[in-house]
């Protein structure tokens, strides 16, 4: 049978071949049509004058990681090596070897469906029989799980030749010339016009069910056919130049445009839809042309010259709605004829989007990677990755994640429609599906247990009575006198509000507001919030809980209004490990010093304690922690490198009391005497507590603040030691000897009271009365900051005067610097607060 001739009439029924750059139905029938000399081979054989050369040879191909092969029965090879890294393109260029073994170049070939069309005449005949060989085809069909065969939409759509057609080839090279110059010939048919009378086709089971009895063992079930659908179109089409995020917004529109006519779409709708897609159906690459278009550049830059977010957001709707109709599209018709249920498909909500902390360069172009990871009646998941290649990496880099669930609807949008189910065929799409059904149950168990439905937990409510207990007036004992601590500020006053007019512009493709727009629109507020809130230009860190409840109408109002619910430290595990380290330090030397300490107390009174110092410095364990008790004065410094590194504030108080105490040590280590028994006591027991306290409140921040009380401790101790300073002076005075030089008890006073007056005046500013806020809103700044955004849009219709939520946005900031922490101060505000605090604990982990 003449392939070359047949291949002419898979056109549209006159002879005239499909108007797009690929149209798979064509190449998907030349393979059933090839299976269809099946029962006439039992009967009489091929001629050999047919440009198919038939052989009894069996050809098998075998694709591995590194290697793409066609071996026959009696022993010959073709083979074709990968890259140690291949992708699909390289996959497509080893088959592009095979098939063109005479050397002719199909990546120079710019018409993609010659490509595609000289690609599978070649292959089927190098299926059909060895090089050279002429016979009977006499093919068994035993390697289903290698080769993929290709089925059309509509079998019975599909022109059969007379098998009196035929063209007589006189040499292997008047095939290739034939291959290359088909273009040609189908010109001269066309002018021909020679009416090929076709029989009708028969569908797959009938066809199989005529074939010879012999033939029935070796036939897989019809599953099979569809299940590798359109395997090898696939691995080839995805290797021509991807569609620019332009054209897939100007596909979409006349995809949508055409079902204004759901007649049509009906009866091209194919049979076996019901069976599933592949998750290959619905998988696409688009690229954002940054770099080979120029004239779009300056509408993704910000003002750090780097890609702005929120144009991101829309193509990634844009992208989200293409891959989902994708999936549900017959996989012999291109995008733009619809070929499925009567459906609209909408954005319902955006499940998670985490952004890798990369710069997004706006000069160079973005990979869009999409596909379906989950299906149910009717929606959608659709998980896509943007990946960018850097100026000096020669991978791409992935930038963000994101999953975005899509319904499909009724024209009318007044009921749902069923989507193509989704085909397994691997572990990894089983495990993919798992994720995405998991995801499904959250949002379900999210909603159900919603603040709005019921009451808070009992750990939540533990946390709003201590933040309760936190910011009253302990002095007035009233429960409307509130106080703000320090570091923090009212959830009230972290309010920000927008309004923007929805002009037609922004239409999406069904004539209301673009969803993505919106989300830029809500992006654009939270972030300047953050910005405001944190005195920097905080990054997006991350994006959750998107809900589109209603569409937005053109010509209505929107009210955004964003709040900052909930920020929270994440301090690094060595600032941790340092303030553990500090603590179990400090407890070491204290119970060192702890015995010797009690023994001169016990056995030689107050006197003793101050004035003889025994064995303080000549013990065994008592020696070695005064010793190193002057030494770890130096390693104490590490509290203001700490501060520099984490861009905090120095405060005064805290350098002079370090440097300070670090040259008292080391200059009176030798003559203090016994004085300084009761100062490094002191210390060492107050380090204790203070460490153990940073530690504790890093980990867990519903620890009660202590930082009152430890200032306190702080005040007490120096108290303490200017009294007994003052006792040892009167023993000075008074002439009873003592081991500690007047001069050196002289000094030691003055530098506790010139503590003892700073740390009584920090106590005065920070721990009594009220505080201005705005002075408070600038204490300190920290990279390890995270800042819970929520932002509301409201639609207000100007004419009627109502106003209705339409979508909730939730965002993760990082800020650069220390922000203070939000309080709330009325119940609302605190519903508020712990449903952000859920947001933020689930993007946590």
């Amino acid at each position: 049978m003449c392939l070359r001739h047949r291949w002419k009439k898979m056109a549209d029924g006159d002879g005239r071949m499909p108007q797009s750059d690929m149209h798979p139905a064509p190449i998907a029938g030349l393979l059933v049509l090839e299976m269809q000399p099946m029962e006439e081979a039992a009967e009489q054989p091929v001629s050999t004058e047919s440009p198919v050369v038939a052989a009894s040879a069996q050809w098998t191909f075998h694709e591995t990681r590194d290697l793409i092969r066609l071996v026959s029965e009696n022993g010959e090879i073709w083979d074709s090596r990968l890259p140690e890294h291949s992708n699909i393109a390289d996959i497509q260029r080893a088959w592009g070897r095979i098939a063109y073994q005479n050397g002719k170049s199909t990546l120079e070939n710019k018409n993609r469906w010659k490509y595609l069309r000289n690609y599978f005449l070649r292959l089927v005949r190098r299926m059909g029989g060895a090089k050279g060989e002429k016979g009977p085809r006499t093919p068994k069909w035993e390697h289903w799980d290698d080769f993929a065969f290709m089925v059309p939409a509509d079998i019975s759509n599909l022109p059969h030749e007379p098998t009196s057609m035929k063209r007589k080839r006189t040499s292997a090279s008047d095939e290739d010339e034939e291959i290359s110059n088909s273009g040609s010939d189908l010109d001269a048919h066309r002018q021909t016009g020679d009416p090929m009378m076709m029989p009708p086709a028969l569908p797959m089971p009938e066809m199989i069910a005529t074939m010879p009895p012999q033939m029935h063992h070796a036939m897989p079930p019809p599953q099979m056919f569809l299940r590798m659908g359109l395997a090898s179109i696939r691995r080839f089409s995805s290797a021509l130049p991807p569609m620019a995020i332009g054209q897939v917004r100007e596909t979409l529109q006349r995809h949508v445009s055409a079902l204004q006519n759901p007649a049509a779409l009906t009866a091209k709708v194919p049979a076996y839809s019901a069976l599933g897609h592949s998750v290959d159906v619905g998988r696409d690459k688009v690229i954002i042309p940054l770099k080979s278009k120029p004239e779009i550049r300056l509408y993704y830059t910000n003002y750090k010259l780097f890609a702005r977010l929120g144009m991101i957001l829309e193509d990634l709707d844009t992208f989200a709605v293409w891959i989902a109709y994708k999936h549900n599209q017959a996989m012999s018709v291109p995008m733009g004829t619809p070929a499925h249920e009567p459906m609209c498909i909408v954005t319902a909500c955006v499940d998670k989007i985490d952004f890798h902390d990369q710069d997004i360069q706006s000069d160079q172009d973005i990979e869009m990677h999409g596909h379906v990871s989950w299906v149910g009646r009717s929606s959608i998941e659709v998980t896509m990755t943007l990946k960018q290649k850097p100026y000096d990496f020669h991978e791409p880099i992935s930038l963000l994640t994101a999953k975005f669930v899509m319904v499909s609807r009724s024209p009318s949008f007044q009921q749902s429609v069923a989507n193509v189910p989704l085909a397994l065929e691997s572990a990894a799409d089983r495990e993919m599906f798992q994720a995405g059904l998991e995801a499904v149950q959250r949002r379900k168990h999210f909603e159900r247990n919603s603040l709005l439905a019921k009451p808070p937990s009992e750990q939540e409510r533990f946390i709003l009575h201590d933040i309760f207990l936190k910011t009253i007036d302990q002095k007035h004992s009233s429960l409307r006198q509130r106080v703000l601590p320090e570091g923090h500020v009212w959830l009230e006053d972290c309010k920000l509000k927008n309004s923007i007019i929805c002009f037609p512009v922004k239409r999406n493709l069904y004539g209301k507001i673009f969803g993505g727009y919106l989300m830029r629109q809500a992006f654009e507020a939270a972030w300047a919030n953050a910005a405001i809130f944190s005195n920097g230009r905080p990054r997006l860190r991350s994006l959750d809980d998107v809900m589109f409840r209603k569409s937005v109408e053109v010509g209505r109002l929107l009210l955004l209004s964003s709040q900052n619910y909930l920020n929270e430290e994440l301090l690094r595990m060595g600032n941790v490990l340092w303030n553990a380290i500090n603590a179990a330090g400090s407890a070491l030397l204290l119970l060192c010093l702890l015995p010797e300490f009690l023994s001169s107390l016990l056995f030689s009174g107050l006197y003793g304690s101050i004035c003889d110092s025994g064995t303080l410095y000549s013990g065994r364990w008592s020696g070695w922690a005064m010793h190193i008790f002057v030494l770890s004065k130096v390693w104490e410094l590490g509290d203001t490198v700490w501060l520099v590194l984490r861009r905090r504030p120095v405060p005064f108080l805290h350098a002079f009391h370090h440097t300070v105490v670090l040259l008292q040590v080391w200059i009176s280590y030798r003559s203090t005497g016994a004085v300084a028994r009761w100062g490094v006591v002191m210390n060492l027991a107050l380090h204790t507590l203070m460490y153990s306290y940073f530690v504790a409140q890093s980990l867990s921040p519903t620890v009660r603040r202590m930082a009152p009380f430890i200032t306190a401790a702080q005040i007490t101790q120096f108290g303490t030691g200017c009294t007994i300073l003052l006792r040892a002076l009167q023993y000075s005075w008074r002439g009873v000897k003592c081991d500690t030089g007047t001069q050196e008890l002289y000094f030691h006073l003055f530098l506790h009271v010139a503590f003892l007056y700073l740390f009584v005046g920090f106590f005065k500013k920070n721990y009594t009365g009220r505080r201005d806020l705005c002075s408070l809103r600038r204490v300190c700044y920290s990279i390890d900051r995270s800042i819970q955004i929520s932002v509301n849009a409201e639609v207000l219709d100007v004419e009627s005067g109502e106003s209705e939520t339409t979508n909730t946005f939730q965002f993760t900031f990082t800020a650069d610097n220390d922000v203070p922490t939000v309080l709330p101060k009325s119940y609302a505000d605190g519903m508020l607060y712990l449903e952000a605090k859920r947001h933020f604990e689930l993007n946590k982990w």
